[in-house]
């Protein structure tokens, strides 16, 4: 069985209607149109993040779902492994995904038109991408399916397919979208400098209770979320955790099994007052896996901004 490849590269498209004029000019088909949103996971490492490559849970018109893995790219093209799901098994997935050490990272949300057409066995693809909260987007992309390819002979059928359109007014982009979103999320939430974070340990760990003991705080999702505060400390980021109404055990249990240094400290919510909030983040948490999130874009932008 041959594999499958795909090329492409991504620009910024200021006159999305300029171009497709251009792109019905050269009798591409329009394929489709859907909403879609695509999900991103990685490691506790972060690997698929500072790799490059994907992994991510692919839902369209909020009906079919896909599991997508891209690896590094090798010689211009992207090795692609695609599994076809029922989107009903969505939380399952969700699931699984978390007991084997991965966790939401960011949600790029989009409307896409995908024009295809297929010459000498290559589909040559052009996806207009509208990014809810960034713009329109151009993918050009190549698909081929072979067990050895000439990446140089792809390379210049990339560069001539993209040629054709030098008279639109396009903007190269070097970042995936995911990092494009998680950029924006990162500014968003952390517009000024700031020393250190404050967060809330009921954040940090949702099934925790008032007389919470090991159990609760020994779950898979649990265990990471301290272990990304362990990342956040190692990373520079000094963090304050916030309690109140916890049990001696459950707190012994924390100290015990978190490394605590000068870059942790733990403070009863009766003494939030003694708090300098001038250089400090609140990272304030409603929806369930959201510092799982922001404690990953913080540690993949942090040292970047």
């Amino acid at each position: 069985m041959p594999n499958r490849y795909g090329a492409e590269q991504k620009f910024f498209c200021k006159n999305s209607d300029d171009f497709i004029y251009k792109i019905l000019s050269f009798n591409m088909k329009l394929m489709d149109v859907s909403y879609e949103t695509e999900e991103f996971f990685t490691d506790i490492d972060s690997k698929y993040i500072v790799d490059g490559t994907c992994f991510s849970i692919i839902r369209k018109n909020r009906e079919k779902m896909e599991i997508s893995y891209q690896g590094k790219t090798d010689s211009f093209a992207t090795k692609e492994c695609n599994m076809v799901q029922d989107a009903k098994n969505y939380d399952e997935f969700v699931e699984l995904f978390s007991n084997l050490g991965f966790y939401r990272y960011v949600m790029v949300e989009k409307t896409r038109k995908t024009y295809s057409m297929i010459q000498d066995d290559i589909v040559y693809n052009i996806i207009l991408d509208d990014i809810q909260g960034l713009g329109c987007f151009v993918e050009f992309e190549l698909i081929f399916e072979k067990n050895d390819f000439d990446s140089a002979l792809i390379k210049e059928k990339m560069d001539d397919f993209i040629g054709q359109f030098s008279t639109i007014d396009l903007k190269e982009v070097v970042l995936p979208y995911r990092d494009f979103i998680a950029r924006e999320i990162y500014h968003k939430n952390f517009k000024r400098e700031f020393k250190r974070i404050l967060v809330n340990i009921f954040d940090i760990i949702p099934n925790i209770h008032k007389n919470g003991i090991k159990e609760a705080i020994c779950e898979n999702e649990a265990l990471l979320n301290l272990k990304l505060i362990e990342k956040m400390a190692k990373a520079g980021i000094e963090i304050i955790i916030l309690y109140n109404d916890l049990s001696e055990d459950t707190l012994n249990y924390i100290n015990k099994n978190m490394n605590f240094d000068s870059k942790y400290i733990l403070k009863n919510t009766d003494h939030i007052e003694d708090i300098s909030l001038n250089d400090t983040v609140i990272i304030k948490t409603d929806e369930q896996n959201m510092f799982c999130s922001l404690a990953f874009i913080m540690l993949n932008w942090y040292h970047k901004e």
